[in-house]
């Protein structure tokens, strides 16, 4: 149970981390530079790399058996399990270490993710409503316990003093975090980081998380700087919120000061698009393929499953042979089915001598072809003796030897 549960863990991190790398491969060969395009195929990335282990486990009930790819041969599989009870003959330790070792990291990380949940609730409940004319009708509070603006859910937490800050600035920060509400980045982020919380020890899980926050931050810093209406003056307001920002201790939160270093977020900002945008055809094409992607790999990791697990009952004789090495197979049958002409072939005297000494040979020979050839007549092929055998030639020529002996005088 627990080393079935590690390998589970560790083959859908695997296939998670692929499916990563070829989005990524296709992302960067088609130079797409769409946010709205590149954050909903990453968010189905993450989603499909937490339900990898359960399509795995219901893909082979919603599928027939002949759908599902041949990725593994039958006779492997019947090695491995053979193979298994030596291996398994001593005490598992090391699975059991790994199942603490994997257990007590991933209840740190979703402790981590609780309290901060639990904190952000707090911070809520003690934040003040706005009184402002601007922020009737949003869920917008302040706090003294916060030091910059962030979002979760769809709350918008300002610290004390926003009423000391310029129209211009408050413009944009609100523009920011709006933003983050409406294309749902805390639930994104929420997601992302229940995937890192399970999948801790995949660097993959990490670099999504970083990676949709990115994202998330880039869209909204674009949201402010089309709001205020000039690039450069969004950044000198970017900058001034980072420098008096402090970096608050909850998780999932969606704040203006966090996301990638202010200077990559700079220079996006001053920099000029680059890249293809992608229309509502493209994006849905794209998550198409992401989805045949998950599935067809999900699908690979279930036939290797169900072929793993044939019983050995069903499987053909061809498969328990395949396992044999070729120094098992033994020596080539000498007896073959019946057919016309055999009985003249074997009626001549040089057959019948040939007969005689591949006698223990074929005696032999006839153990491991008897499976073969019991449901046929048998008869004695000479055309056998052709083999390049080493125990029928020394045989055959001492038989030869011993008949020509007496028949020396008379030719005399």
């Amino acid at each position: 149970m627990t080393e079935a549960l590690i390998l589970a863990l560790l083959e859908s991190a695997l296939r998670s981390a692929l499916l990563g790398l070829l989005v990524s491969a296709t992302i960067g060969l088609f130079r797409l530079r769409d946010v709205r395009t590149e954050t909903a195929v990453w968010t189905l990335v993450l989603a499909a790399a937490i339900a990898m282990p359960a399509l795995a486990s219901v893909l082979p009930h919603l599928f027939p058996q002949a759908l599902r790819l041949p990725v593994m041969p039958a006779g492997h599989a019947l090695q491995l399990k053979t193979a298994a009870p030596a291996a398994d003959a001593g005490v598992p330790v090391l699975p059991l270490v790994l199942a603490l070792v994997y257990g007590a990291g991933a209840l740190l990380f979703l402790a981590r993710l609780v309290a901060g949940l639990f904190l952000l609730i707090r911070l809520y409940l003690q934040a003040e409503p706005s009184p402002e004319p601007w922020a009737r009708g949003k869920a917008v509070r302040f706090s003294a316990a916060v030091d910059g603006p962030l979002s979760f859910a769809h709350c918008i937490l300002l610290p004390a003093d926003y009423r000391l800050w310029p129209e211009t600035h408050r413009i944009a920060v609100l523009a920011h975090e709006e933003c983050h509400i409406r294309r749902g980045d805390f639930f994104i982020q929420l997601l992302a980081s229940l995937h890192r919380a399970l999948f801790w020890f995949s660097p993959f899980a990490w670099w999504l998380q970083n990676k949709l926050g990115d994202l998330a931050e880039t869209a909204s810093d674009a949201a402010g700087a089309g709001r205020v209406g000039d690039a450069a003056s969004y950044a000198e307001i970017l900058i001034d919120v980072t420098r008096d920002a402090r970096r608050q201790p909850v998780s999932a939160a969606m704040a203006m000061a966090h996301g990638p270093s202010l200077t990559k977020r700079v220079d996006q900002l001053l920099a000029k698009p680059s890249g293809r945008a992608v229309g509502r055809a493209g994006r849905a094409a794209a998550l198409a393929a992401v989805a045949m992607t998950s599935l067809g790999l999900a699908e690979v990791h279930a036939a290797v499953q169900s072929v793993d697990a044939q019983p050995a009952s069903t499987r053909s004789p061809r498969t328990a042979q395949s396992v044999l090495s070729p120094r098992d197979e033994g020596p080539k049958p000498l007896l073959r089915a019946a057919h016309p002409g055999g009985a003249a072939r074997a009626s001549s005297s040089t057959a019948r001598r040939r007969a005689a000494a591949a006698a223990p040979v074929a005696a032999t020979a006839s153990t491991s072809a008897a499976p073969a050839a019991a449901e046929d007549a048998v008869s004695y092929d000479p055309l056998a003796l052709l083999d390049d055998s080493a125990a029928v030639l020394p045989a055959m020529m001492l038989a030869g030897r011993r008949d020509a002996a007496p028949d020396a005088p008379a030719a005399n």
